[in-house]
């Protein structure tokens, strides 16, 4: 009887989440809307759902897996440059050009991760650092195909083709959409074999072996998962701003840490976390910059690192974490308020009973 109730109260809860999920969502999709005539605010808009949609992306390697890379800008600049490239010399569209990108992407994938996958921790992330760093000379050397440090800047072609649009609102819903698609891919990972056998690495590489998981495939097939939808976020964002500039497509601090940022923040390993993470960072970011950025060079960052910290220090487990862990102490708490309560009763109504 007990487990039948303890069945009953998980689907319930779950089904309580998934009401909550909806509603979120639905909440984020009429927001712009209602800013339609704010060209700003649509922008900040965008950029929230597309790196909520990234960081989603990162969290299946880096939250779900135990993988902290800082090499994922990699990908999103493959998706970026693809598209462009593409676009610019053989006119191919950025809808067919996105998949391109994304087989690249997980050709490269496959080539970091053999060496890099025998490394752990630290080591692992410094790697994914360097070789980050590594493919930005790259691109800057080439500038045959790349052009180099002046970037790429793509004609504005309004067309549906191009995938641009003269009303900013249509790349908002597209960000939208592709945050759909990261968070349902996200769900489908973490609720099946693959997102068990993750996690499993995630806690203990060595004792998942013993069980049967292979470590280094169980990485490689959640790492393709993550970096697919990485550099397909690229793409998008390149025929946002129609300029692909390598100091910051492929920027670490822009780029790859904020990925990790967003997620620690939100709280990694969990689906709504870097949804979070990306509502709340990326529109303070962005405010920041445009009001404390002509002040001072520099002191948005120092107002924005202060704020990442308190967050930090208060909210250790990220904010998706923290509140979890919050709100089932309280619940344990109540419980056994309850239950002494209710044990203090029955021996008030019935003294006998405890010595029966």
């Amino acid at each position: 009887m007990s487990q039948s109730n303890s069945i009953q109260t998980a689907n319930s809860k779950l089904s309580k989440n998934k009401i909550y999920a909806v509603a979120g969502l639905f909440i984020l999709c009429i927001v712009p809307l209602l800013l339609s005539q704010e060209q700003y605010y649509l922008d900040i808009v965008f950029q929230a759902f597309l790196f909520a949609a990234l960081a989603s992306s990162w969290n299946i390697i880096g939250g779900f897996g135990g993988q902290h890379s800082f090499g994922h800008a990699i990908f999103f600049g493959i998706g970026a440059y693809t598209t462009a490239i593409l676009f610019m010399n053989y006119q191919i569209s950025p809808w067919i050009s996105i998949w391109i990108g994304m087989l690249i992407s997980l050709f490269v994938a496959f080539i970091i991760a053999l060496p890099t996958f025998r490394l752990r921790g630290a080591f692992f992330s410094i790697a994914t650092l360097i070789i980050n760093q590594l493919v930005l000379v790259l691109v800057l050397y080439y500038k045959e195909i790349t052009n180099g440090s002046q970037g790429i800047l793509l004609p504005y072609e309004p067309s549906f083709k191009n995938m641009i649009f003269e009303n900013r609102m249509a790349f908002v819903y597209i960000a939208f959409s592709f945050m759909l698609i990261t968070i349902f891919v996200s769900y489908i990972v973490l609720k099946n074999k693959l997102g068990y056998q993750l996690q499993a690495v995630r806690e203990n590489q060595d004792a998942s072996r013993i069980l049967g998981v292979n470590p280094f495939w169980v990485k490689m097939n959640g790492l393709f998962i993550s970096v697919a939808l990485t550099s397909m976020g690229g793409s998008i964002y390149a025929m946002y701003i129609r300029f692909v500039d390598p100091y910051l497509i492929l920027s670490v601090a822009e780029i790859g840490a904020m990925f990790v940022l967003i997620t620690m923040i939100g709280g990694m390993g969990t689906l709504s976390g870097p949804i979070i993470g990306a509502i709340l960072m990326m529109p303070i970011d962005i405010l920041l910059r445009g009001s404390l950025g002509g002040v001072r060079p520099g002191l948005n960052i120092v107002v924005f690192s202060l704020l990442l910290i308190i967050v930090a220090l208060f909210f250790k487990e990220g904010i998706v974490g923290t509140v979890k862990n919050k709100l089932e102490q309280r619940k344990t708490k109540l419980l056994g308020e309850y239950s002494v309560e209710t044990d203090k009763t029955r021996n008030e109504v019935n003294p006998n009973a405890e010595s029966s």
